[in-house]
């Protein structure tokens, strides 16, 4: 079996193949996968969001956290 080289993430092609693989191994998981998955991903953004709007209040107090929130 030939080992493929990883894409390079610093060219538009190993980009779009990056995404190819990304689409065809989601493609190939069963529905109970890929809702794990999904569902992993939305608390990662949560926490994330979390995280920043912790920072932005830290940083200007709840008149900045608002101003952000109402972007």
């Amino acid at each position: 079996m030939v080992s493929k080289r990883p894409p390079n993430p610093n060219t538009a092609y190993g980009r779009k193949r990056q995404r190819e693989e990304y689409y065809q191994h989601k493609a190939l998981m069963t529905p109970e996968e890929r809702s794990n998955q999904n569902s992993s991903e939305v608390i990662i953004y949560i926490i994330i969001v979390v995280v920043i709007g912790g920072v932005i209040f830290a940083i200007g107090g709840s008149g900045a956290l608002l101003k952000w929130l109402s972007h």
